[in-house]
């Protein structure tokens, strides 16, 4: 493989199956005393033209706190039929309230549910059953990861293979040691 088929390869993984579902990916973020934290989202897009990737969110989860903090994010995908790493990090940004109408009706109704937790997300209940679901559009954010690197890491049986890409160098791309 050239380095641009791993970089259409690379894109490949993270966009939505034909069915439109996303991918579970890890996303990780920096909470208020700098230490990471890590949880699963379901990837919804990618842009190769543009170099971001986007998952949905319940708009009070600390996630979303965390990344107003600061916006450094990272996302790491395992795609286990290619069996390829992918590990982007970069900028996010939030994006809610009517500019993301349109994301909300595009979710079934059981997706909604996500989406409104009472209490939000993250409260402190008397026990595990203490919540309801409240589906609210005004909750979805959209977590939009603006990608400055790449690395794409190929465990082939055939021959192990590292690249990492760069929005500074255009994504052209360079080889490392698996």
């Amino acid at each position: 493989m050239t380095l641009d088929d791993t970089l259409t390869q690379t894109w490949t993984l993270m966009a939505p199956d034909a069915r439109g579902r996303g991918k579970l990916v890890s996303l990780g973020t920096l909470d208020a005393d700098g230490h990471p934290q890590m949880r699963t989202v379901m990837l919804r897009g990618a842009d190769r033209a543009t170099g971001w990737v986007e998952a949905y969110t319940d708009l009070r989860s600390a996630k979303v706190d965390e990344l107003r903090r600061d916006p450094r994010a990272s996302v790491l995908l395992w795609s286990d039929a290619a069996q390829v790493q992918l590990r982007l990090t970069g900028r996010a940004e939030i994006l809610c309230g009517p500019g993301v109408a349109i994301r909300w009706e595009s979710l079934r109704d059981d997706q909604r549910l996500a989406y409104g937790h009472q209490p939000p997300p993250g409260t402190p209940i008397a026990q595990s059953g203490a919540w309801h679901d409240a589906p609210n559009p005004a909750n979805l954010a959209v977590l939009r990861l603006t990608c400055d690197r790449i690395e794409h890491v190929s465990l082939d049986p055939a021959g192990h293979r590292r690249a990492l890409f760069s929005r500074a160098d255009g994504w052209a791309g360079r080889w490392l040691s698996p």
